[in-house]
Parts: C-alpha cells; structure tokens; sequence
C-alpha cells in the first residue's frame, strides 16, 4: 500500500520529496506550518538570519502565509539552531536547563470544530514530564487543548484530560508523530501506525491560544523539532497516509 501511494504521488522525477511535500501540505490549507524551508531568525524581530550551528532561534516563520511566526524577545530564552540535524536538513533545538529556551505565538483555536497536529521531532534526553509542543493558555498550562511531552523513556499526547497515546522512544532517534480529532474521536499515529482511537472532544477548547515549541505543563524539554504542521480540521486517513509518506521521504524517516 505504502509503494502504490509513494508511486502515485512521483512527478517523473521532476520534484523533490521537499517540494511534492510542499505541494501536498499547500493543498491542505494550514493554520501554521514551519520547516527547515522557512527563514530562522537570531531575534524576534527577524532582522537577523540564524544561518550557522548553535545560533539562537529569535523566530520561525510561519510558511502557511498566516503569519503565525513563532517568537522568542528574551535572549536568554531562545532554543537553538542544529545544523544537519535529520536526513542533512536543518532543526530547532531546545534545552532543559530552566523554564526558558521555547518559541510561541498567539493563534486563537477557541472556534474549531477539528485539529490535526503534525510533528517531526526527537528527544535528545530521557527526562520526566517535559514539555514538547503544545497548544495551551500559558506554557505552564494545565489545561492544554492538545500537550505532546517527554517522560522518562516515552512520548506522550494529553488530550480530553489525560494521556491518552504514550509510545516508548528512545533518544536521537526521530519520528514523524500525527494525532487528529474530529471533535468526537481522537486519532493517532506513531510512524506511520495507527492507535487504538480514544473517543473523546475537544476538551479544552477555550484554552487554545498560543502554540509553544519545546515547552508545556511543566518545563522546556531537552529536544528538537524539525517540523510541525496545524490544521483546524482532523485530516482522513488516506490524507494522513500520504502526508506521512512525503514527510518520511522528505526526512528520510
């Protein structure tokens, strides 16, 4: 099945599997999409580019074209730039030291009906409820519409909640991680397996207003992030199917 989709989706070699990415995710209209593609910035006000190893993340654009930039304003607070990160392209990388080193920015979800949360990313150590991503209040929040976070040696989505998907996983090693909802059941799949589904909505609602790169519920964890795609609609599972596939192209994953 993963052979005839991949097949069906080659442009005789014209495209890259970057570029039939882009192709596909234009399609799928997102509220905010960032990738190695987009200009990485040293400051919040995007006037200096972030180009080389280690540099501080000040900003990630936003490639959707709704200008939902995510940003850092204290230096002291900006994750960092990894160059060759996964399959030779580029990351975000955060650190756990102390309650800083996240990206966020506002986007008001309080009104979907639906979400689709795509994350390419991989911890980097095995460490207690650490968050990840998250689509919250506040960072510290403990009412997330949607937490991905670190625990000791798993990953783990809090949805309607509760943890409701944990997977083992080990450290340096990337995954593609997709979780939807259509606002009566939640879905989710682990490179590229489908879960059990959770019957649940979209508990939390009111409290999606900001997106955090590398932080949520408790405190920043020690990871990095390669890619992430929102969508204020839960995707089919043909479109999951073939979004993975181009993703795990794209990243060789």
């Amino acid at each position: 099945m993963r052979a005839e989709i991949r097949n069906l989706l080659l442009f005789s070699g014209a495209l890259s599997p970057a570029q039939q990415l882009a192709a596909y995710v234009a399609t799928l209209s997102p509220a905010q999409w960032l990738d190695e593609t987009t200009p990485l910035w040293q400051v919040s006000d995007g006037t200096v580019p972030a180009t080389a190893n280690a540099d501080p993340i000040g900003r990630w654009d936003d490639r959707s074209g709704n200008a939902k930039h995510e940003a850092q304003a204290v230096a002291a607070q900006r994750p960092t730039l990894t160059a060759g990160a996964i399959n030779g392209l580029r990351a975000v990388t955060g650190d756990n030291t102390t309650f800083s080193q996240q990206l966020t920015v506002a986007l008001d979800g309080t009104a979907w009906t639906g979400i689709t949360v795509v994350i390419v990313s991989a911890p980097l150590a095995t460490e207690g409820t650490r968050g990840i991503w998250s689509f919250a209040d506040t960072a510290a929040s403990g009412t997330p519409l949607v937490l991905f976070q670190r625990n000791n040696a798993d990953v783990r989505f809090y949805v309607d909640n509760g943890y409701r998907f944990t997977f083992a996983q080990a450290n340096n090693v990337p995954k593609i991680y997709i979780i939807t909802c259509d606002g009566t059941t939640w879905n989710c799949w682990f490179a590229g397996v489908k879960q059990a589904p959770y019957t649940g909505g979209l508990t939390n609602l009111a409290s999606a207003q900001n997106v955090y790169l590398h932080t949520g519920f408790s405190a920043v964890s020690k990871s990095l992030i390669a890619e992430t795609i929102l969508l204020n609609y839960a995707l089919t599972d043909a479109q999951v199917n073939i979004l993975y596939l181009l993703l795990a192209a794209k990243w060789n994953l």
